[in-house]
This record gives C-alpha cells, structure tokens and sequence, in this order.
C-alpha cells in the first residue's frame, strides 16, 4: 500500500469549545480524495490528549473532514463510562469515509502529571476505552515514555468512535490502601520504637535498683565482719587478763 498523510490535499486547524456542554476543543483535517493507503493525523493541542492518528484506508473515499474533537465530561451520544476516574473523552469522526473503510489504527496521547496527583492514581494506570456497538471496551494500552510535564501513551483499536483516556477506580483504590498502609506500617514502626525505649530505660532502671541492693549488702557484710572481728577481739583480750 501506499503512504500518504495528506491524499487528495487539504488542511487542518484547531478551534475552541462551542454549544456541547464539556467539550473542550476541537481540530479537523480535510481531504478531497482518498486512496488506499496508510495516513496520519497528527494533533498538537493542550487540550485535546490524542497526539497522533494513524490509520489505513480500504477503500477510495473523496471530501472527508477528519475530525478529533476533547470533552471534559461524556458526550450526550455515549453512555458514562462506570466504575472509571476518565481524565477525557474523545470523538474521532470522519464524514463520507466510513467505518468499514478503516482498519490498523493507531492512537498515541498523553496525561499531564498534576492529573495523577490531584486524582491519586498512577500512570502505569491508565488505558484507552473505545465506545463501539452500545459498550465501552478496553483497549490494549501502553505508557511508552515522558518529558517535563506528561506522561506518553500507545493503543491499537479495530477502529475510529469516541474514546476516553481513563483509570479503573478499583486502581484509584488501590493507591489509596497502599498509603493506608504505608501509613499503618509506619506507625506500627514508631509504635515499637517507643515500646523498645521503655524497655531499655527499665532495663537500666532495674540495673540501678539492683545495683543498689548489691551495694547494701556489702556493707552489711562488712559490718557484720567488723563486729565479729571486734568481739572476738575483746574476748581475747579478756581471757589473757585472768
């Protein structure tokens, strides 16, 4: 096949969020004509996550405006995606080239850094959904990378609909326990150390208090000895006088 990111020729542009409530942005690339082959989109917006598009043609199609608009909440032609923290929906339409005609398409997007702290999850994480025939599907995901500011993503899907770049809750979940018992184990440590410092000090106390006692009976024994040596010395001392 042959390779092409413009076919039949056209452009391309961005614009800003109009009527639908929570989009967020919007960018399009037009073509006259398009033969079979490989094309690409690719997308540079900070509000649109997907960066690039690539996808192959079947079948020869002519004006098609490819689409590639970001919501911040679900579109009203989907179902909410359940049980998910989504960090943003996407709609990828293509006017007059239809589905049957797309195959082998390849997504690549991002996920800024704040997003995994402000909603406590982590990039390992994330995966892309795709909205097909009235369900939600998982996509195989992979992160492939990062720079200052965004994590870096790769999926496969059998085609083009809308899309959300979320995170299971149950993983949400599961670095909320972790914490938990980060948190747990430290305290359980501090707990010990304390209970360790007790130990030691009765240790030594119980040292200075035997320490004591021994003392005590030395000087006991001494005394005793002294007596002893002193009455026997004044009975002597008698028996030679008679």
């Amino acid at each position: 096949t042959s390779s092409s990111s413009s076919g039949g020729g056209g452009g391309g542009g961005g614009a800003a969020a109009t009527t639908q409530t929570g989009r967020l942005a919007s960018y399009s690339r037009y073509w006259s004509a398009m033969s079979s082959g490989d094309y690409e989109v690719k997308v540079s917006h900070k509000d649109i996550s997907f960066t690039d598009i690539a996808f192959e043609v079947t079948s020869s199609a002519s004006q098609v405006n490819f689409q590639v608009e970001s919501y911040s909440s679900k579109p009203s032609a989907v179902d909410l995606l359940t049980g998910k923290t989504t960090y943003q929906y996407i709609r990828l339409s293509h006017p007059n080239l239809g589905d049957a005609s797309i195959d082998g398409v390849k997504l690549q997007f991002r996920v800024p850094f704040s997003w995994f702290s402000s909603n406590g999850v982590k990039p390992t994480d994330v995966s892309l959904y795709r909205f097909a025939d009235g369900k939600w599907t998982k996509l195989a995901t992979k992160r492939v990378g990062s720079d200052s500011t965004h994590h870096f993503y790769e999926a496969e899907s059998p085609g083009l609909s809308y899309f959300a770049v979320a995170v299971d809750t149950a993983a949400k979940a599961t670095v909320a326990d972790t914490a938990k018992e980060n948190q747990t184990e430290e305290t359980l440590a501090e707990n010990n150390q304390t209970a360790e410092e007790t130990n030691q000090t009765a240790d030594v106390s119980g040292e200075e208090v035997t320490g004591e006692k021994t003392s005590w009976l030395v000087w006991l024994l001494l005394v005793v000895v002294l007596l002893a040596i002193g009455a026997g010395a004044f009975f002597f001392m008698k028996r030679r006088k008679r």
